[in-house]
Formats: structure tokens, sequence, C-alpha cells
């Protein structure tokens, strides 16, 4: 059977809910808010369908200013 990407909510201290995500192919898991490929050069079969990958491209968009201060740090 193949593996698909998690998704569950968990409570954090503040009593909000939070999306967790789970990399199908490395079970790593992160915050959606902060979600990003930590593999993003290696082989995915997911890739098309993940979750993490699609929401670091919306935060991405939602934050072009954070963004942009992160890939001058890179440099």
């Amino acid at each position: 059977m193949e593996r698909v990407c998690h998704l569950w909510c968990a409570r954090e201290k503040n009593e909000e809910l939070a999306m967790e995500l789970e990399c199908a192919k490395y079970g790593e898991k992160m915050d959606a808010d902060r979600a990003a490929c930590r593999h993003p050069a290696d082989y995915c079969q997911h890739r098309k369908s993940c979750m993490i990958q699609f929401m670091e491209r919306e935060n991405k968009s939602k934050n072009p200013r954070t963004n942009s201060e992160e890939q001058a740090k890179k440099s």
C-alpha cells in the first residue's frame, strides 16, 4: 500500500488549532506555518501531491518580505 502525506490537528498551549504535516517519504513532522521541504534536491514520488510543498508556496506568497530576507541570508 502506498504511503500518503498525513495531516492532523494538534492543540497548542494557547488552545488554537495548528495543522501539523508529515513528510510521506521521510516521516519528518512540521507545523504548517513553517512548512518547507527539507530535501528539495532529492527525488520524491509524492512531490506533485505534497501538502508540505503546497503550504511552503502558500506561506511564501503570504510573507514575501520574510522570504526575501531569508534569500539574502543564504547569499
